[in-house]
């Protein structure tokens, strides 16, 4: 090679001392999801053929190895997250936490599950145009006589703890539907969405345990939803248990 072609070749790979740092911070975010791979996945990470990375495209491969792994047996990977791999984008420097439940107040309100919309009506976030749905009538009726008191989430908790299943996880619905589980897949928002989160195995061990307590949730939830729908007669029962956990409203 000449000189000059020399120098252009050079020239047309020189990256800036920023750029250098930069790229180094993405290989150091790229090695911590190639260790989980690794220490949550040793049976497939052996058989990839993609172990001994030799090129960008091998290094981007692996990763996308690694989040449909952790997709398929441990907690669910969003599909924007794969949607970039191909234009070779960066690899994710933090565990993406999709809320299970989006946020209910950038819905359609009359196209959530009924067990959503009497808790809406009930905690006085929404009035329903429908008059003719037994189930909404009879919670607004309630709620209009309820109008000087709040609900005192902590009673309602001990007192669904004595009610038989599926009306015992009417404070879970509650708690989920204010995002105030304590369950980061239940809690997280699109507006306050939960970042940050390392890719460590500790981080992935907790988040496996919070997703497999948040797909409980999630069936008891629909189990109560289920119930309610199934005979409009009890919601009566809702009510009642809803009414020994109503305090007066404070004074403003």
């Amino acid at each position: 090679m000449n000189p000059a072609l020399a120098i252009e070749y050079l020239t047309c790979r020189f990256i800036s001392p920023q750029q250098a740092v930069n790229r180094l911070g993405d290989l150091d975010e790229a090695v911590a999801l190639l260790k989980i791979y690794h220490r949550f996945f040793p049976q497939e990470f052996a058989a990839s053929k993609r172990r001994v990375i030799a090129r960008a495209g091998d290094l981007q491969a692996a990763l996308v190895e690694c989040l449909e792994l952790v997709s398929k047996h441990l907690f669910e990977i969003p599909d924007y997250c794969f949607d970039g791999w191909q234009n070779e984008d960066l690899p994710l420097s933090y565990i993406p936490i999709e809320p299970i439940f989006g946020e209910w107040w950038n819905d359609d309100i009359e196209e959530l599950m009924p067990l959503w919309q009497v808790l809406l009506i009930l905690i006085g976030a929404w009035e329903p145009s429908d008059t003719e749905n037994e189930i909404f009538r009879t919670a607004s009726n309630a709620q209009q006589q309820w109008q000087d008191k709040v609900i005192d989430c902590d009673k309602l908790a001990r007192l669904c703890r004595r009610v038989s299943e599926p009306l015992c996880s009417l404070n879970l619905a509650l708690l989920t539907l204010d995002h105030n589980t304590g369950n980061p897949w239940l809690d997280a928002s699109y507006e306050c969405p939960i970042v940050g989160v390392e890719w460590t195995a500790r981080n992935v061990r907790h988040l496996r345990k919070r997703w497999l307590e948040a797909q409980q949730a999630c069936k008891q939830i629909a189990q109560l939803d289920e119930w309610l729908n199934k005979d409009a007669a009890r919601i009566h029962q809702l009510l009642a248990l809803w009414s020994q956990a109503l305090t007066a409203r404070p004074r403003s």
